[in-house]
């Protein structure tokens, strides 16, 4: 059995616990105190929130280690909650615990004699705690191809990292294919940006509409502004038939709006919003340099970025499939979930391919003496 545990702020986090619960069936347990709408079969254990409720010791007093980001001191229903999690973990026989992510939660299973693996976001990681969290873990897990790994990125890190490459709902859930009946048929082109739920700046987008048919979903006023001709949604259910039928999509770059819409083939203008530790600016940075989207910071203006998203497009995208992550499980399977077993074959696979390498770079060496 594995365990999965999925932090609460935002939602993709358990998407991807979700997610890994198609794959893994009934061998996974979800611990989570986020209210999501898992597929019904999901083993969910609903935890406490760790949110202050009046009884903590002032943080200015006993502010946290350094080794943790989020410890307050006093508040049972925190203490409640960790047992909850060692008590079920030994109840249901968990063997492996995925973090995604929490350095404290990482901190609980290492002292508790349970091995991680470890969820890496992108970002600026390399604060104490990140780096602990890291250290501890059986191995370090991706949701995103290696190809998007910052050039800084220390070389023990990425060694210890499984890249899945980009996973999405959208590779399980085909969903409906036809045009949204929001579209109006008309002859212009459609921009699409997606609003999301944490924060997305306001647009100004000038001429544009002279040139698009512009459609806004997500959260904030609904229907038409006829002035600025431009059509406010609202929240709807499934943003898969509304990206499909887009012709040019504006929208945050958080992990999981990036892999719907890569997985859906298509590129789009990332807006970064505010994150700790700057994790959607590397995003943006890190998609930008590599074809698969346009960063709107480097542009600042919509109509430039616009005409920037045109001139990639012919670049080849990152090819998207659960080959990696069911990979994973037949190999978890085949150890029996023995995390260092996993984890040493891992390693040497690596050596293995810097062998390959160092031979071929010998042989290039050889080659090119003899010329």
């Amino acid at each position: 059995m594995i365990g999965y545990y999925a932090h609460s702020q935002g939602s993709g986090h358990c998407n991807y616990a979700n997610l890994f619960s198609k794959i893994f069936g009934k061998s996974l347990t979800v611990f989570t105190d986020r209210n999501h709408a898992f597929d019904r079969g999901t083993d969910v254990v609903m935890l406490e929130n760790e949110d202050p409720d009046g009884n903590e010791y002032q943080r200015s007093c006993f502010p946290e280690p350094r080794a943790l980001h989020y410890a307050p001191v006093n508040i049972g229903k925190i203490t409640r909650r960790n047992k909850t999690i060692l008590d079920n973990v030994l109840k249901r026989n968990i063997s492996l615990l995925i973090i995604d992510v929490s350095v404290e939660m990482a901190m609980l299973a290492r002292v508790s004699s349970i091995p991680y693996a470890y969820v890496r976001l992108q970002g600026d990681r390399n604060d104490i705690p990140h780096l602990n969290a890291f250290e501890g873990a059986s191995f370090l897990l991706a949701y995103f191809p290696k190809e998007m790994e910052s050039v800084d990125t220390p070389s023990w890190i990425t060694n210890k990292t499984v890249y899945f490459g980009f996973l999405s709902k959208f590779m399980f859930d085909k969903g409906v294919n036809k045009r949204p009946v929001e579209f109006r048929i008309g002859l212009k082109p459609i921009l699409l940006h997606l609003n999301g739920f944490g924060g997305t700046r306001a647009f100004d987008f000038g001429n544009l509409p002279k040139r698009y048919d512009i459609y806004v979903i997500g959260p904030g006023r609904g229907g038409s502004d006829r002035r600025s001709g431009i059509e406010y949604i609202g929240v709807v259910d499934d943003t898969r038939a509304f990206i499909n039928h887009a012709d040019l999509i504006i929208a945050a770059c958080g992990l999981n709006t990036t892999s719907e819409l890569l997985s859906l083939g298509k590129r789009f203008v990332a807006s970064p919003e505010k994150r700790h530790f700057e994790e959607q600016e590397y995003i943006a940075r890190n998609l930008d340099r590599l074809g698969w989207a346009i960063d709107f910071s480097k542009y600042g203006c919509l109509n430039t970025a616009v005409r920037a998203l045109s001139n990639i497009q012919q670049k080849d995208l990152p090819r998207i499939s659960l080959h990696e992550l069911e990979a994973f499980k037949a190999k978890l399977e085949f150890f029996g979930y023995r995390a260092d077993k996993l984890a040493y074959e891992h390693s040497r696979n690596l050596a293995h391919q810097a062998l390959g390498n160092s031979y071929k770079n010998k042989n290039t060496k050889i080659e090119l003496s003899a010329i």
